[in-house]
């Protein structure tokens, strides 16, 4: 299967756990890549830290909800 360019999450908030689950099986199933965009959109009160394995790109906050435009890190960078 080819990799998405953009990947886009809504979970219910407070939902964290499910954030890392579902980004770790599209990881895991090639879905996404290095250059993959994946935003998110979830409560601005989550700690967006606990998603180590992705580099922030930009964070936008409307109210209460946090807008996260992330990319998975590249392999090179992980180990460092």
């Amino acid at each position: 299967m080819e990799s998405l360019n953009i990947i886009f999450l809504d979970p219910p908030y407070e939902s964290n756990f499910l954030i890392k689950k579902i980004l770790r099986r599209f990881r895991d199933t090639n879905w996404m890549n290095e250059e993959t965009i994946i935003v998110i959109s979830m409560d601005k009160k989550f700690k967006h830290n606990l998603l180590e394995e992705y580099n922030l790109l930009k964070q936008t906050i409307i109210s209460s909800t946090s807008l996260l435009f992330l990319q998975l890190k590249p392999l090179i960078q992980k180990c460092l």
